[in-house]
């Protein structure tokens, strides 16, 4: 009889919500809500935002009266929810994050006022965001941004669906920070999930990517993309990155001064994360000389390699960086979020130069943002470029 026990705690076990708790003085507690879902596993575009912000119009007066504020944030493979309140008053930040996950109906007023107030925002992806769409062009996992109509296609069956399908106990991570509690709030969020087989999550598709795509803007910039899928390639990206655009003496700053501004940084995805180098503020008939001098810059980097000297400094700089982050507030939530994505540790000068040495080319894409016009030029010099719209949908595609 005890080995069976055994045997059905362990299956019963994992079927628990998983919740980390970080206690601390702060008058406010933090009660996060982490999903592997994202864009890619929605059956209607939108569905996941349109979720996150009935939940935002369903508490909203309880919230407020509470002096609390709600957050989320919806990636192409990954979401969290996070509600903050006065310590006095967690009462009603646990309310919420519970009936996320065992509530099967939806209240209709705030599903109404959530459509109507997500039919007039109108939220677009921003360059850095764009890496996904030429990486996985017209696929599931690419899924464009929804516009305003998209929001009223959804209906409540869709969104129990989503709810049964994401935010199923066996599957969410909870993290609780701040002063609280302590055994009243594990009491609350203590629960059992019914035993299922839930639906596989989305996984990234083997798609031949765009090298070129062209997105019209009247600001004219370069963005390139490095696509990551092996964790361990995470850290080598972060020390190119950082060397082609660190002022002073990156040599993508020193190689495109006269052209414009460089900036970096890496979107953290479950599946794939995507590094980027933008440089912006350049005259449009400077587009190719930009795309031609930092591409030439980039794989001479990846060829050639960080030197000691260079290593070291950067080295000094993420210390410090992750220093300052250490100091700010909620490191909790911080920690469990960059757990929950693909793992960014540490690594040494051979590991740095090695991974940059065999970074495979098929992983690199370039977006030029500019007048349509350029289209012809970009075309005859890359044979092939992908027109996009400012949603990330990829419109048509043009060849010689």
């Amino acid at each position: 009889m005890g080995k069976k026990a055994l045997i059905l705690i362990l299956f019963i076990l994992p079927l628990f919500s998983e919740v980390k708790y970080y206690p601390g003085k702060t008058p406010l507690i933090s009660i996060s809500l982490i999903s592997p879902c994202g864009r890619a596993d929605e059956e209607k575009s939108g569905a996941l935002e349109e979720f996150f912000v009935y939940q935002k119009m369903r508490w909203d007066n309880e919230i407020f009266a509470v002096g609390g504020r709600t957050e989320f944030w919806v990636g192409a493979d990954s979401s969290y929810f996070r509600v903050f309140t006065l310590k006095n008053y967690w009462q009603t930040s646990i309310k919420m994050i519970v009936s996320m996950i065992r509530d099967r109906g939806f209240e209709s007023e705030s599903l109404l006022n959530a459509r109507t107030y997500l039919s007039l925002r109108n939220t677009l992806p921003g360059p850095r965001d764009f890496g996904i769409f030429l990486f996985y062009p017209l696929s599931r996992y690419a899924r464009p941004y929804p516009s305003p109509s998209d929001f009223n296609r959804i209906s409540t069956v869709d969104l129990v669906s989503l709810r049964k399908k994401c935010f199923s106990p066996s599957r969410v991570r909870i993290v609780v920070e701040g002063s609280y509690l302590g055994y009243l709030v594990k009491k609350r969020l203590t629960f059992p999930a019914l035993i299922e087989k839930l639906p596989p999550m989305e996984e990234p598709p083997d798609r031949t990517p765009l090298k070129v795509g062209l997105l019209p803007s009247q600001k004219v910039f370069v963005v390139w993309y490095f696509k990551v899928i092996d964790p361990r390639d995470l850290c080598p990206l972060r020390y190119l990155l950082s060397s082609l655009a660190m002022e002073p003496g990156g040599l993508l700053q020193s190689v495109l001064r006269p052209f414009g501004k460089v900036d970096w940084g890496i979107n953290y995805g479950r599946k794939i994360s995507v590094g980027w180098i933008k440089v912006s503020s350049i005259p449009e008939d400077s587009v190719l000389k930009t795309i031609s001098a930092g591409t030439r810059a980039i794989a001479g980097k990846l060829r050639v390699g960080l030197d000691k000297t260079e290593y070291e400094r950067i080295t000094r700089q993420f210390h410090g960086r992750a220093a300052y982050e250490n100091s700010l507030p909620w490191q909790g939530f911080r920690r469990e979020w960059r757990s929950f994505l693909m793992g960014d540790e540490g690594c040494s000068y051979l590991q740095v130069n090695s991974s940059l040495s065999d970074y495979p080319t098929r992983s690199i894409s370039v977006l030029v943002g500019a007048s349509e016009k350029i289209l012809p030029v970009l075309v005859d010099r890359f044979s092939s470029v992908g027109v996009f719209d400012r949603r990330g949908k990829l419109l048509y595609q043009v060849s010689k």
